[in-house]
């Protein structure tokens, strides 16, 4: 067996443990300092779902309530870039009109994205 190609699963993974709470409470906290907003006002937080351990780190960073970042990873696991728009088909018929919430996501080669959407 080569091992010069072996990838070096527990440090990325740590690494992607890290940076993936990191990056998303960044673009989360960029969106809402562009609205003018604090981001403890949105009403809801709706991460990519990676895994709990990344959700958990997200809410502990932003100074959340457990009721403001939506995970579903317990009953659909990670299901890859799929993750938010099936939060938001559960999501959707429950919300409230002027409600705000944070979208954010991290992926392959560490990117990552966002939005604050207000439901209407």
């Amino acid at each position: 067996m080569r091992t010069d190609f072996l990838m070096g699963y527990f440090p990325l993974f740590q690494k992607a443990d890290q940076k993936g709470a990191g990056n998303i409470e960044d673009i989360c906290c960029l969106l809402c300092r562009q609205l003018g907003m604090e981001p403890q006002n949105l009403d809801l937080v709706v991460p990519h779902q990676a895994n709990q351990r990344i959700i958990n780190a997200l809410r502990q960073r932003m100074k959340l309530a457990e009721d403001q970042v939506y995970s579903n990873i317990g009953h659909s696991g990670n299901t890859s870039s799929s993750t938010i728009p099936l939060c938001l088909e559960e999501l959707l018929p429950l919300a409230t009109a002027g409600q705000k919430w944070g979208l954010t996501a991290f992926g392959g080669g560490f990117t990552f994205g966002g939005a604050v959407l207000e439901v209407v």
